[in-house]
């Protein structure tokens, strides 16, 4: 019989179909599993060499297990979506191939994972796409033209009106590629019309589709979008009222972390919307004993005079499992969650565990007066645990000047990375000098004198006799976070 190719046209549209016609066909079919070895073995030789690119990437940016393994299911999800979406297209040609949908791919993995992985995973996926099907120009410079701008627009976005305005601008990137690649290879544009309107509706859709498949994602994997991001940080959240009434100092404390701890996250890279939303329910189980802690108590009273050292090191170390508890209850996502617990990570509760030693009839095991952790999974949760304490101990410091701040900084942070809290972070060396740097610029400039005005003589100096009982009161070093 004859020698088929692969991709071969065997009977030209509108042809009447001869006996020899009906004899190819049925040999096409009986062959159409028969592959040759060597294109089996070279098929799967680029997809392992790309997978592998990936893994790599993937292995850079999230270091840890159970990050890492849910982006990948998520990229390999993904990326199986837009091959499927591909295959019903270019096989069946149930809808414009310009109606592949790349720029959808590349919207929901710069939203849940990172953008710098989308021109990868991009160009990963058209040679797959590719693989199985005629190589065409102009639609691969369409769909990747597509898929790295949404890539590019969608970070900015953190509502969803502004992600459809990026679907819109991505569409007529698309749009526009297309007519110059038409131009180029000489069409007339009625007759490329309909695909030039598919690549428009293409980049729109995708940001359509991205709107309604984010909560499913979210649900299954446990993310938390930008969007979703942002209606947490509305200070009106009823568990945010809650906090501000029943422990008024923890909410000021916490406004204060979460402002310098998403700067900081901001400069180094790092998620700032989420360090920030983390920071603002990091302290939340708080509320149920506000007055232990020492941002919340007025006066000379001391709740703890009344505990032993172990029974007071267990209601600080409470407030982590009702904090927990709350989250859940009121559905925080997972990724915000996880600020609750690694916050302070296995760190020693130093007060109490110092106060304990010196008691002779006193358990003086550290381990009882160590939270549970887990530590630091990722960059973001361990810049709160520093800027979390570097922000409480700055609050006793007599003087602001850049030394003193400088020498706390660096004991607290350097002190973290000693103890091993910062050891499945990710963050480099490299990074945590610069926190250090943000850091004390930051807290130095906020601890600024203000000029006492006649009027405000003896307002002040009433205030600095309750500063100076605040301080005298504070128990244990300011360095070790041991209350907050």
């Amino acid at each position: 019989g004859r020698s088929l190719v692969r991709h071969e046209l065997l009977i030209p549209k509108g042809k009447r179909i001869t006996e020899s016609d009906r004899l190819l066909v049925e040999e096409a079919l009986r062959n159409r599993f028969n592959v040759p070895p060597g294109e089996v073995l070279g098929t799967l030789l680029i997809l392992s060499v790309f997978i592998f690119i990936l893994l790599y990437h993937i292995n850079i940016l999230y270091p840890t297990g159970t990050e890492k393994n849910k982006n990948l299911i998520l990229i390999y999800l993904t990326i199986l979506i837009v091959l499927v979406g591909a295959k019903i297209s270019l096989f069946y040609g149930m809808f414009s191939p310009y109606l592949i949908p790349l720029p959808w791919a590349g919207m929901v993995i710069t939203v849940f994972v990172n953008r710098r992985l989308v021109p990868l995973t991009m160009l990963i996926t058209l040679i797959f796409v590719f693989l199985q099907a005629p190589f065409e120009f102009g639609l691969f410079l369409v769909l990747l033209s597509g898929g790295l701008v949404s890539g590019s627009w969608v970070r900015q976005a953190r509502r969803r009106d502004e992600l459809m305005y990026a679907s819109l601008l991505v569409g007529l990137v698309m749009g526009g590629v297309f007519l110059c690649q038409s131009i180029l290879n000489g069409h007339q544009l009625s007759i490329v019309l309909p695909d030039a309107v598919a690549s428009l509706s293409n980049g729109v859709m995708a940001g359509f589709l991205t709107m309604l498949t984010l909560p499913a994602f979210e649900r299954l994997f446990d993310f938390a979008s930008p969007f979703r991001l942002m209606e947490l940080l509305d200070l009106n959240t009823p568990a945010l009222s809650e906090l501000f009434l029943k422990a008024p100092g923890t909410y000021q404390h916490t406004m204060a972390v979460a402002s310098i701890a998403g700067r900081v996250a901001n400069e180094i890279g790092a998620n700032g919307l989420l360090v920030r939303v983390g920071a603002y329910y990091h302290d939340i189980g708080k509320m149920f004993n506000p007055l232990y802690f020492i941002e919340n108590q007025v006066g000379d009273e001391d709740q703890h005079d009344e505990l032993g050292p172990v029974a007071s090191a267990a209601v600080i170390r409470s407030h982590v499992t009702l904090g927990i508890r709350l989250a859940r209850r009121i559905g925080l996502p997972g990724p915000v969650e996880d600020f609750i617990p690694e916050h302070h990570g296995t760190s020693t509760i130093e007060f109490f565990y110092h106060k304990s030693k010196q008691q002779q009839s006193e358990i003086k095991s550290e381990r009882v007066f160590k939270y549970s952790g887990p530590k630091p999974q990722s960059k973001e949760t361990a810049i709160l645990m520093i800027v979390d304490s570097c922000e409480a101990a700055c609050r006793v410091l007599k003087g602001r000047d850049e030394k003193e701040v400088r020498k706390l900084v660096n004991r607290i942070a350097y002190g973290k990375l000693e103890q091993g809290e910062l050891d499945d972070s990710g963050l480099t060396i490299g990074e945590l000098q610069k926190i250090i740097d943000l850091l004390t610029d930051i807290l130095q400039s906020a601890g600024h004198q203000r000029i006492a005005y006649p009027s405000d003589k003896q307002s002040g100096a009433d205030e600095s006799r309750q500063s100076n009982l605040r301080i005298v009161s504070q128990r244990g070093g300011s360095d070790t976070d041991s209350s907050t």
